[in-house]
């Protein structure tokens, strides 16, 4: 019973995140901005200053997408 109830918790939750991610870039297209541009540019200077290498940057991509993204539904909200 306790496994059924962790199992379906952590599914509720990984529901919750694809939803919050979903809103977070209707978001960011919705003010005029466009994370994955941001994203390859900031990665553009990230590469060389922090020598990521090939197995790094698709973590280090996700890490900044998310958190641009956070950062326009933030702003979204305080223009609301």
């Amino acid at each position: 019973m306790i496994l059924s109830a962790l199992i379906l918790g952590l599914n509720f939750a990984s529901n919750a995140q694809g939803i919050l991610s979903k809103v977070g870039s209707a978001a960011a297209s919705a003010i005029g901005f466009d994370a994955t541009s941001l994203t390859s540019g900031i990665l553009g200077k990230l590469t060389p200053a922090l020598s990521l290498t090939p197995a790094q940057k698709p973590t280090v991509t996700t890490i900044v997408k998310d958190f641009l993204v956070q950062k326009a539904t933030i702003i979204a909200t305080k223009k609301n």
